[in-house]
């Protein structure tokens, strides 16, 4: 996935679900599916899935510089997805968890359908769209900043012509 480059609302989320197919077609990506979709059953599936996160992803293991990820999001969803289903029993479980899915994700319809790793991939998390509205306003300060050091030098310019 690290292939994939990073993610925000400044690509075009056309290219971002190509990257997301193209990284599921290659051999890690593959695994990855393929152990998402035994979670709850398999009891390797969470070494399989530690094992090619690392290597795809050279996660920092250090526990204050985690950051969230599009791929442990969208296992964790995943995950969710399947326990949810695994304990019908529980009459709002489901809603529950569709909510949860909504807090996450940006554009998540429950009506929708598709619930599984490629979506949840695909999908736009909240803390992407955090990460680039805070560089696009960190980029807008810098600019107002330059800006201002402009007109700053225009006044001082115009006191001298009036000398």
């Amino acid at each position: 996935m690290k292939k994939m480059g990073n993610q925000s609302v400044d690509k075009d989320q056309r290219e971002v679900r190509k990257s997301v197919d193209d990284f599921l077609q290659t051999s890690g990506g593959s695994a990855l599916q393929e152990a998402s979709s035994t979670l709850t059953t398999d009891q390797n599936a969470h070494e399989i899935i530690c094992k090619i996160m690392s290597e795809d992803l050279s996660l920092d293991t250090a526990a204050d510089a985690y950051e969230p990820s599009r791929v442990s999001t969208a296992l964790s969803c995943e995950f969710l997805n399947q326990v949810s289903g695994d304990l019908k029993q529980f009459a709002h479980l489901q809603t529950i968890c569709e909510e949860l899915y909504s807090f996450v994700y940006k554009d998540f319809k429950a009506d929708n359908g598709d619930k599984d790793l490629r979506s949840f991939l695909q999908g736009m998390p909240f803390f992407e769209l955090a990460r680039s509205l805070r560089v696009h306003v960190t980029r807008l300060e810098e600019e107002r900043k330059e800006l201002e050091a402009e007109e700053a030098q225009l006044v001082v310019r115009r006191q001298v012509r009036k000398r």
